[in-house]
């Protein structure tokens, strides 16, 4: 296993050091780019009011995918951005606990597809770094972050030189491990394959909470299955080689649940 990674929570140097200087006489509304259209969308983006998990972690998605805001008093952290759509909601969420979008400094991504990543440009635009599998990158510089019209009104860019968006400052890539740290509380981000479901797949854990946050491998809308998937056997034989100690699960689909419910689920002898 490679030694992982270490960085300064927030990531502040990975802005550009225009924007903050600017960014507290700036106010942020979000401008979402076009909604995605499928089958599950409408039911994923009704609206839910936010809610804590626990100590500085908050739950601000949608009704149907998670948005998790961690934060710090000089910067806060959000997993994943669910669907371009969801940007403004997400937003309201933040500031409905009093917390400030122009303050999220990190965004986590979990993996490449479309309800984790279209909310991304939106808070990229305020000049959030994005932290992703590097496996992920070539698609989310090239489709996803791009010079199409911004999302952010004021236009961020219509403030600063395009040059500063374009010299790598709003990538951070992870190989297996990367942990960030203000030198109180943690996060570690961890790599977790082989997986059916998507490649460059990054789950979160704060050790200090003892919460596992992760995308698309164990959804608790419906009851555990009696016999786990191939993916997510590798999410839990993860979880054991990396000796985490886990007491809640959260999900990018569903409500958080205790770790011991899905543990026991994956002790099950297989047949």
């Amino acid at each position: 296993m490679t030694r992982p990674n270490y960085r300064p929570w927030p990531f502040l140097f990975a802005t550009p050091l225009a924007l903050l200087v600017a960014a507290p006489a700036v106010p942020a509304e979000l401008v979402p780019d076009p909604p995605h259209d499928c089958e599950w969308c409408a039911g994923w983006s009704q609206p839910r009011e936010p809610f804590r998990i626990f100590g500085n972690t908050w739950y601000v998605g949608t009704a149907g995918l998670s948005a998790i805001l961690v934060t710090g008093p000089e910067g806060h952290i959000l997993l994943d951005g669910a669907l371009p759509q969801s940007a403004t909601q997400i937003q309201a969420n933040i500031e409905a606990l009093g917390f400030r979008i122009l303050d999220v400094k990190l965004i986590v991504n979990s993996h490449e597809h479309f309800d984790h990543t279209g909310g991304l440009r939106a808070y990229n635009h305020i000049g959030a770094t994005v932290i992703t599998h590097w496996k992920n990158f070539d698609f989310l510089n090239r489709d996803v972050i791009n010079y199409t019209p911004r999302t952010l009104r004021p236009d961020m860019v219509s403030l600063w030189p395009p040059t500063e968006l374009a010299e790598g400052y709003y990538f951070e890539t992870v190989r297996e491990n990367y942990v960030l740290t203000d030198g109180n509380r943690t996060m570690q981000i961890h790599y977790v394959n082989p997986l059916q479901h998507a490649e460059g797949m990054l789950m979160a854990y704060l050790p200090k909470e003892k919460l596992l946050l992760e995308a698309d491998l164990v959804d608790t809308f419906e009851p555990l299955p009696a016999r786990i998937s191939g993916d997510q056997r590798s999410f839990f034989n993860a979880v054991q080689k990396l000796k985490l100690d886990v007491a809640r699960l959260v999900p990018s689909h569903g409500r958080p649940i205790p770790w011991a419910a899905f543990d026991a689920a994956a002790r099950v002898p297989q047949k």
